[in-house]
């Protein structure tokens, strides 16, 4: 058995994550709504962690961006997403290694791209860069899973993750299979995240508590995955 990194991981999916993304459809869908009414007169926008790059196109659209920025460490996802998305700057790179300058309006991080950044410092670092990268009156939008939402993981399995939360340093760490390999992602508290934006100086606009199945939204924190609206 093969420990994937995080790159090597969307390489494999990289033929098939159009399919995955079509299965969690109706949660993507109710982010991507947010985003649409949250924002107005954007300019810019980076897409971090773009995937096949479609879903930032259909945002940008949306929102009649004029310059879309899709940003993408892994090599084959990049294939892909040049083959679906045409006229569109596509970076290579991971965020917290960026070395660019520009400013925008709008940085979107989307479909826990967060939790497969392996470890704190680096999503720290993402973070700051994300903030140095944000025009004055920017949002930085992401969401993340929540490894407490019992509606999804069931009420067993979030017990074992608060048991495992007390023993355990950087406890929201889960394998993740991907054919016949695993690599691993990191599955965050709403404790965590809060510390997170804090320690960058980021502030929070609104939050969300969304069902991962049909993309409803909560009230109670046990009941969703995070999304998250964040100015500096």
């Amino acid at each position: 058995m093969t420990i994937l990194s995080s790159i090597q991981l969307y390489d494999e999916l990289a033929g098939e994550y159009r399919a995955l993304a079509q299965k969690r459809a109706a949660y993507l869908q109710a982010v991507d709504d947010i985003i649409i009414q949250t924002c107005k007169e954007i300019y810019d926008y980076l897409d971090v962690g773009s995937g096949d790059g479609v879903r930032a196109l259909n945002i940008a659209q949306k929102l009649q961006v004029k310059n879309l920025v899709l940003m993408e460490n892994s090599p084959r996802m990049i294939d892909v997403c040049q083959k679906q998305v045409k006229g569109v700057k596509i970076v290579h790179s991971s965020i917290e290694e960026y070395q660019g300058y520009e400013k925008y309006d709008l940085i979107t991080c989307l479909w826990n791209v967060l939790g497969h950044i392996d470890s704190f410092d680096k999503r720290r670092d993402a973070l700051l860069k994300m903030k140095s990268l944000l025009k004055e009156h920017g949002k930085i939008i992401l969401d993340v899973n929540n490894r407490y939402n019992y509606y999804h993981y069931g009420l067993k399995n979030v017990m074992q993750n608060f048991m495992k939360a007390l023993f355990v340093k950087e406890p929201g760490w889960f394998p993740l299979k991907v054919k016949e390999n695993y690599g691993r992602v990191y599955v965050h508290s709403l404790q965590e995240m809060l510390d997170l934006f804090r320690k960058v100086e980021l502030v929070i606009e609104a939050k969300y508590y969304l069902d991962y199945k049909n993309g409803q939204k909560h009230n109670l924190t046990y009941k969703g995955q995070f999304l998250f609206v964040l100015t500096k």
